[in-house]
């Protein structure tokens, strides 16, 4: 800022708080444009960066993601068994009972499941 602002007076604390608040709106603006592009991107399944999704991998392009087949047959295995009714822990167990593991190579936890299944109904 290049400009002289007489701080001292009303009118110069007026105009230095109208500026702050314009900036303030120009950041959150830029912030809301850049999250509705990159939701646009995943909605193409474009790549955006970080980790894929489980059941996703990065396609031969570099800048899509696309199914990958053997963690969707475990999405499919746990939706199918949350729509019978079984508990987030219990599919996890029956999960890892049928040979299917996390990423990780760890156990299934109950809030991975449900991360897992809540990215799945959205």
């Amino acid at each position: 800022m290049n400009e002289q602002i007489d701080t001292r007076s009303a009118g110069g604390r007026l105009v230095l708080n109208v500026l702050g608040s314009v900036s303030q709106w120009e950041r959150e603006t830029i912030g809301e444009r850049t999250a509705e592009a990159m939701a646009y991107k995943r909605q193409l399944r474009e790549y955006c960066g970080g980790d894929v999704p489980y059941g996703w991998q990065i396609a031969a392009d570099g800048a899509h993601i696309e199914p990958y087949a053997l963690e969707q047959v475990v999405i499919k295995e746990a939706l199918r068994l949350r729509e019978a009714g079984t508990s987030l822990r219990a599919i996890g167990s029956a999960l890892e009972h049928r040979g299917f593991l996390p990423r990780d190579g760890g156990r299934w936890h109950p809030t991975m499941v449900k991360r897992l299944l809540s990215r799945e109904a959205a």
